[in-house]
């Protein structure tokens, strides 16, 4: 499991848990995490979810939940990026384009 911690050189692999909308709302976090690290590859268990992920530019590499996933070094899901990242109501990710 990943703790929050830097993962320069490694592969962090992310996977959504059931709840459409609990994804959409903490995919959000994925640039905070691709700042502390390397490759960050996500997993979905919707295939919807993937077409609306491939926004997300920090995302290295998106799969739905039955694709062979490669090799990585950590994991953890998507719903529990607020707490790893220490999140606050002032620090909550809100980029409105």
């Amino acid at each position: 499991m990943w703790d929050g911690s830097d993962f320069t050189e490694k592969t962090l692999l992310v996977y959504t848990e059931p709840g459409l909308g609990d994804s959409i709302q903490f995919i959000r976090y994925i640039p905070l995490v691709k700042k502390l690290g390397g490759r960050v590859i996500v997993e979905c268990n919707k295939s919807g979810l993937k077409l609306l992920f491939t926004t997300v530019a920090e995302i290295d590499k998106l799969f739905v939940i039955g694709e062979k996933l490669p090799d990585f070094d950590l994991q953890i899901s998507l719903m529990s990026l607020p707490q790893i990242l220490k999140t606050t109501r002032e620090t909550i990710p809100a980029e409105i384009p």
